[in-house]
């Protein structure tokens, strides 16, 4: 995918994310991005521009932000592939209609799970992430809400693939979740996985830990 293609494909994409937001913006639609500032070397990397979006036929010129979620230094460079949001990824998109600027956020974006009924996602975790926590880094994960581990609470951890159920696996030591951080910002610490990573590694692949 190039970077026209790109463009064109997220003006589709925020159209139906629309559909699925919250009431006041279900109607909503987008009509185009115009990006004029590659600040490429910023940390985490953006880009920004103009984007003409409103309900119904009403659209008007929005600023937006986009956040790589990747290190690029020259816009040749950047795979827009993976800044396009899948279709059962949701919370990469704010809308912030007091000052009409749209932030988008690929790295935010997380599954829409078909969990249980009555039953809570607390977090999610990409597999690099994880990968990353085995080696002793912490990983900023969120919303949460309160304190647990995963030997106090009665929890279930899944491999999901997209918005495919591959497996259930196990967690090895305690996840402890919360403490003096805001929930958005929640370090966790996680122990190596009873599963073989390996073979994931890579891959679109995200843990989720629910409760049951």
């Amino acid at each position: 995918m190039n970077e026209a293609d790109f463009w064109d494909e997220l003006e589709m994409r925020l159209c139906r994310e629309f559909t699925g937001a919250e009431r006041h913006l279900r109607g909503w639609w987008c009509d185009g991005f115009a990006a004029d500032d590659y600040r490429l070397s910023e940390r985490p990397p953006r880009i920004l521009g103009s984007a003409w979006i409103g309900p119904n036929a009403a659209a008007t010129r929005w600023t937006f932000e986009l956040i790589l979620d990747q290190v690029a230094t020259r816009r040749d460079a950047i795979d827009w592939a993976a800044l396009l949001p899948g279709e059962r990824m949701t919370g990469w998109l704010t809308v912030e209609s007091s000052r009409c600027h749209a932030v988008i956020d690929p790295g935010a974006a997380k599954l829409d799970l078909p969990v249980p009924p009555g039953s809570r996602v607390l977090f999610e975790l990409r597999i690099e992430d994880v990968f990353r926590v085995s080696a002793g880094h912490d990983v900023l994960v969120g919303p949460s809400e309160g304190s647990f581990t995963m030997r106090e609470a009665n929890l279930v951890c899944e491999l999901w693939c997209e918005d495919e159920f591959v497996e259930d696996v196990e967690l090895v030591g305690a996840v402890l979740v919360g403490g003096s951080r805001p929930p958005e910002h929640t370090p966790i610490s996680v122990r190596p996985l009873n599963t073989d990573l390996e073979r994931i590694r890579g891959g679109n692949y995200r843990l989720v830990v629910r409760d049951e």
